[in-house]
């Protein structure tokens, strides 16, 4: 998990490797299989990973599919001839998108355990040399787009991190919407850390605050 996987045939690797601490993260201190557990393992099925129904059914089209003859290389161009068009969206080419005015913020918690978070960041670099519509925001001790060991709560629009305050200090949202309707550029976010049952709601005592920095689509 620490090292990406590599195709077979060229050595190149197929997706990024996963960051030390996504490995544990919790949604909840009762989380009964935090992290990796949850996600690239079944819970329920303990001599396979997670998810293989997806390419026993979508990718190979039987049901008899043994995870144990997955090929890195022929079966990996297999999966993303067949499933790639429906479900990916990877293009770094967002003109269509830029030139109805549209701006982009991204974010993602550096301890997702669902999705590698250096994959955010190369794309990121992917659309870094087109103009500048794009940000973003990397925050340190969240999981799966929300909660975690970190401040994660800021944003109205997310689920499980409404802000203390919905503004533009406080509020991605909001920040958002200055963007686009007033032409209010972003900076820096102020993220809190709640304690207590209602923290994802944005109630309880306020642990502690940390500004989130952006990166801009031009800095890369």
């Amino acid at each position: 998990m620490y090292t990406a996987p590599k195709d077979t045939r060229t050595g190149q690797p197929l997706y990024a490797s996963f960051l030390p601490g996504s490995e544990g993260s919790e949604h909840t201190a009762r989380d009964a299989h935090p992290g990796w557990s949850g996600y690239w393992s079944n819970p329920r099925k303990p001599d396979e990973p997670q998810r293989v129904e997806f390419f026993r059914l979508w990718a190979f089209n039987d049901a008899r599919w043994d995870w144990w003859s997955f090929d890195w290389g022929k079966d990996i161009d297999t999966v993303r001839a067949k499933v790639s068009p429906m479900v990916d969206a990877a293009s770094p080419d967002l003109a269509a998108f830029h030139g109805h005015g549209g701006k982009l913020i991204l974010f993602m918690g550096w301890d997702d355990p669902v999705g590698a978070a250096l994959d955010i960041v190369d794309y990121f670099e992917k659309i870094a040399q087109r103009e500048d519509f794009a940000r973003l925001y990397m925050v340190p001790g969240m999981w799966h787009c929300a909660e975690g060991a970190g401040a994660t709560n800021f944003s109205t629009a997310t689920r499980d991190s409404v802000p203390p305050v919905s503004d533009a200090r406080h509020d991605m949202a909001i920040v958002l919407e200055n963007w686009v309707e007033k032409k209010q550029p972003p900076q820096e976010i102020i993220a809190t850390k709640f304690e207590g049952p209602d923290a994802r709601h944005g109630k309880g005592a306020v642990l502690f605050q940390r500004p989130l920095c952006s990166a801009k689509s031009r800095e890369l």
